[in-house]
């Protein structure tokens, strides 16, 4: 991106708001709007129309709460979770809220600038140490949807279309076309842990 990446920054932990915001400005980025709420995170989204959100999971009023509203408005912006929680409901549930990252509080300082660049070149931002969470939610919503389709199939009530059969009728791949998450790209690797996060990120949101 030519211009600096407009961010809106939420959190209501104002030293650490401080710090992440000086961390993002002298590495070019323009933190164009900052909130401590969720609902002002959400007023000041839509207001602004940010690039990238960089919001609080525990913030009041609710991180991912507010992801869902941006998300729901704003689908071009990407959406990050910073985060003191490792707990793997509030991760699958930020992913399903729509966000394409997750970091921890804890991490480098110094390399979140380059993981918000990442994010909007498409990628998926996600540590390491998290993966096995999200894994194993893929296995296991994978399992279940397998055994509902199952059980329609006994039933007789199981559709089953050709891939890319009828794009242009309604429900067929044209008519998804405009729906694919904003990760889309980065989903489609195949290549490395990125591309493994990035589609089981988009099985999640699918």
């Amino acid at each position: 991106m030519s211009a600096a990446p407009r961010v809106l920054l939420a959190d209501d932990h104002p030293a650490l708001a401080r710090a992440v915001k000086g961390t993002l400005e002298a590495s070019g980025f323009d933190v164009c709007a900052e909130a401590a709420t969720g609902p002002e995170a959400v007023a000041a989204a839509l207001e602004e129309r940010p690039d990238l959100c960089l919001l609080d999971v525990d913030m009041p009023g609710g991180g991912i709460a507010a992801a869902r509203r941006i998300m729901a408005s704003l689908p071009e912006t990407a959406v990050v979770m910073l985060t003191v929680s490792s707990d793997a409901d509030d991760l699958v549930e930020a992913l399903r809220a729509g966000a394409v990252g997750y970091l921890l509080k804890d991490a480098d300082p110094a390399r979140l600038p380059l993981t918000l660049r990442a994010v909007l070149d498409g990628e998926a931002a996600l540590p390491r140490t998290l993966v096995h969470h999200l894994v194993h939610e893929f296995q296991r919503t994978r399992g279940r949807r397998l055994s509902d389709l199952e059980r329609q199939r006994q039933a007789g009530t199981a559709q089953v279309r050709p891939r890319g059969a009828d794009a242009d009728a309604p429900g067929g791949d044209a008519a998804r076309g405009d729906q694919e998450p904003r990760l889309g790209r980065a989903a489609r690797s195949d290549e490395g842990s990125q591309g493994m996060t990035s589609a089981v990120m988009y099985f999640l949101q699918s």
